[in-house]
């Protein structure tokens, strides 16, 4: 009887850790929940390719008036605040207004969808998202082709 009991919580401990990383692993946050909230933005960086392709970022922040001339076309170039809200809602807080979008996540949960009024639409690679910081990019020809940064912290 003793050998049973043995084997049985043998066998028990193994199968019950296998089901509780099964578990756990399922309910870590997809990108569309871990966005949700406040983000403030940190600062905005530029990257130009060389002739071989690699892409450096500088260290130093974009300007405003640089960051205004690159960001002219987008309607995210004067937000500060940008608040994710649950039913893909996104309101831009600027100094002057609010404006509010609709956002949705692509791919494999690294392509951020913007969208204004249902007409006008913006995507971003979502380069990074944690409890903490989010790195969007885009291109931008605007000075030269290149790649902007902006880099969020949570509020």
């Amino acid at each position: 009887m003793k050998y049973y009991i043995t084997l049985f919580c043998s066998l028990l401990i193994p199968f019950s850790l296998l089901a509780a990383a099964v578990l756990f692993r399922d309910r870590e946050l997809r990108p569309e929940e871990r966005i949700v909230g406040r983000w403030d933005e940190v600062s905005w960086t530029y990257a130009k390719a060389d002739n071989k392709g690699a892409v450096q970022f500088g260290k130093e922040p974009l300007s405003e008036s640089v960051k205004h001339l690159i960001s002219q076309s987008k309607i995210i170039h004067k937000a500060e605040q940008w608040d994710f809200r649950p039913g893909a809602l996104l309101d831009l807080h600027t100094a002057d207004k609010d404006v509010h979008l609709d956002w949705s996540i692509l791919g494999n949960g690294n392509v951020l969808r913007i969208r204004y009024n249902n007409d006008y639409e913006e995507t971003y690679q979502l380069v990074e998202l944690n409890d903490k910081r989010m790195v969007l990019h885009f291109e931008s020809e605007q000075l030269t082709r290149g790649i902007v940064r902006i880099t969020f912290a949570r509020i």
